[in-house]
């Protein structure tokens, strides 16, 4: 992860560093944990205002319904892990 003052800015500089982006309208697989929660709110509200499909494992489509931002699909952890390990 990079260091930064905010979430948002620590992740872009992870990515950037790793020579990962993020193609516009790409759907992104979000799985936060309940105590990063209030962190990645504005994260996720920047996802939702660029045009990404927002996909979330139950506890994080919660959050993701609760900010109105649009949601694509809530999914089980099991049925993730399970889909991971056929790929």
């Amino acid at each position: 992860m990079g260091v930064d003052n905010t979430l948002e800015a620590a992740l872009a500089k992870a990515l950037l560093a790793a020579g990962m982006t993020i193609p516009r309208n790409a759907g992104v697989l979000l799985s936060i944990a309940d105590r990063d929660k209030p962190e990645a709110r504005p994260l996720i509200a920047s996802l939702s205002a660029l045009g990404h499909s927002l996909y979330a494992t139950e506890g994080t489509a919660a959050l993701i319904e609760e900010m109105q931002a649009r949601l694509e699909e809530a999914m089980e952890a099991a049925a993730l892990a399970a889909s991971a390990a056929h790929q």
